[in-house]
């Protein structure tokens, strides 16, 4: 369900730890299945998942770009 995600706080969500600590994230199945914030990729079957942030030229979070896998 997208609007989800919409509901997600900051940090509570791959997505959110990478917006929230302007760093990239990468996550194999054994981090998904044991962190907390994989909670919601995990729902949905994911496996392999990678974040990055979009940064403006001032270091504000434009967003974020996120590639995931249900395959190994």
């Amino acid at each position: 369900d997208r609007r989800a995600g919409a509901r997600l706080a900051l940090g509570q969500a791959f997505c959110g730890t990478a917006a929230a600590t302007r760093r990239p994230l990468a996550a194999d199945a054994a981090r998904i299945a044991t962190d907390p914030a994989g909670a919601f990729v995990r729902a949905m079957g994911v496996r392999a998942y990678s974040c990055h942030p979009l940064l403006s030229r001032d270091g504000g979070v434009l967003g974020t770009f996120s590639v995931a896998s249900t395959l190994r």
